[in-house]
């Protein structure tokens, strides 16, 4: 929940794959970016389990019911140019080091901070400014989705009381030859 309330900008940087919590998690974020190789996967039903941090919402609200069912429903893994037509993220930044340091300069999180910096933050009273934008933008939809992520955690938690979430895992059959994850 103190995603929600956090008062400053908030950007993701998605370089390689995306799944579960990975996901749901940026559609909470105010600036989403990814590179060519991301990956997006939700295999909530495949593991029993529900959706979680309000993402029977923000899936819905961000590209619609038929493609959230897409991804919730029937666990679709998506590729970075369907995540920027779905909404997920704002671009697709090319030519980035996949070395996996986060400080290199020409990492995904390099080119990213360096462009908020420059178009923001770098503005007289910036900082400030993006706290208002984000404060109004996050403010009307905070207390809803709050409420929406407690409902999904309820039924997760009888998910796994219930058993459920351990039996398909079993089903599975993962480390297997015969695996269906």
């Amino acid at each position: 929940m103190a995603l929600l309330a956090f008062p400053k900008v908030i950007a993701a940087a998605v370089n390689g794959p995306a799944v579960g919590i990975g996901v749901t998690t940026l559609l909470h974020c105010d600036l989403c970016y990814c590179t060519p190789n991301a990956t997006f996967w939700v295999p909530f039903t495949r593991l029993a389990l529900v959706p979680e941090f309000s993402s029977s919402a923000t899936f819905v609200e961000t590209m619609g019911l038929a493609k959230a069912n897409d991804l919730l429903l029937l666990g679709k893994k998506i590729d970075a140019t369907k995540a920027v037509d779905w909404n997920i993220c704002s671009e697709v930044v090319a030519d980035c080091d996949d070395s996996g340091d986060p400080f290199h300069k020409n990492s995904l999180a390099s080119k990213i901070s360096k462009d908020i910096d420059e178009r923001l933050l770098s503005l007289p009273l910036g900082d400030k400014t993006s706290q208002i934008f984000c404060a109004m933008i996050r403010g009307t939809r905070r207390a809803r989705l709050e409420q929406i992520c407690k409902e999904e955690l309820v039924k997760l938690d009888a998910r796994f009381d219930g058993g459920e979430c351990l039996e398909a895992v079993m089903h599975l059959n993962i480390g297997t030859s015969k695996s269906r994850l």
